[in-house]
């Protein structure tokens, strides 16, 4: 699990949720983010199953599609 990020007082909590999500979803990976809400505190604990640089691209792509910022592939004529 890659929990770089997580808040020292989540730790406990996020670690046992991960668990959980993993033995849930075997075969996927999956990111867990916990902010603090109504609070100009804009620390983001994060913990995951897979490679942070892949999770990194997949929360992108999450994004991307969320605001409609995917586009079709372009068409090819070999």
């Amino acid at each position: 699990m890659n929990d770089q990020q997580i808040d020292p007082d989540l730790q406990i909590s996020m670690s046992t949720v991960a668990e959980l999500l993993d033995r849930a979803f075997p075969g996927y990976g999956f990111a867990l983010l916990v902010f603090p809400l109504n609070s100009n505190d804009t620390r983001i604990s994060y913990i995951s199953n897979a490679d942070r640089a892949d999770m990194i691209a997949s929360m992108k792509a999450f994004v991307a599609g969320s605001e409609h910022r995917t586009h079709a592939a372009p068409e090819t004529r070999q």
